[in-house]
């Protein structure tokens, strides 16, 4: 354990954040230990236009990673982020539905999406009562979890999240 943790500082150290930033934004996430964390917020702030390279990230397949710094830290311009996290909403749609399509055998377990849903309603929640409604693109999302696969699906955790959220956003 001791040896990942310092695997993660070490990772974070050696990022050059002006050109891969994203492989970072996974520690700024509030799973992790507190001091990673400080440490991956502190060095992607190094970056003069860190807050427009999780805009670009969130409207160019590259939400995943923008989410899991924006559901758990603060930016200093909310405004900037309105528009692209609903593109960043329905690229994880998009993302799902692919995975779906493309599902193998192994593929379906409960907790799947899980985290991506998460982060996703973590951060809309966040920008709520801004000007910009994001009930469609969730429910965008909600409706890629219906997305037919050739393998048997099974009832993914994610659904209740969703179906929680648009029931209380309706």
């Amino acid at each position: 354990q001791a040896r990942y943790h310092q695997g993660f500082l070490d990772e974070i150290a050696n990022c050059d954040v002006t050109k891969g930033m994203a492989n970072i934004l996974v520690f700024t996430d509030s799973n992790h230990d507190e001091d990673v964390r400080a440490a991956a917020v502190a060095k992607v702030k190094t970056n003069p236009q860190w807050q427009q390279e999780l805009v670009r990230l969130l409207e160019n397949k590259g939400a995943a990673e923008a989410f899991n710094f924006l559901a758990s830290n603060e930016v200093d311009d909310k405004s900037l982020f309105l528009e692209p996290v609903n593109k960043g909403v329905l690229s994880i749609a998009e993302w799902i539905r692919r995975e779906i399509r493309n599902a193998s055998y192994t593929a379906f377990y409960p907790d799947w999406f899980v985290w991506e849903v998460d982060r996703c309603l973590r951060t809309v929640d966040k920008l709520e009562g801004l000007g910009k409604g994001y009930v469609p693109a969730v429910r965008e999302l909600r409706a890629a979890l219906d997305e037919p696969s050739s393998v048997e699906k099974v009832k993914l955790n994610c659904t209740s999240l969703l179906d929680t959220w648009l029931k209380k956003h309706q």
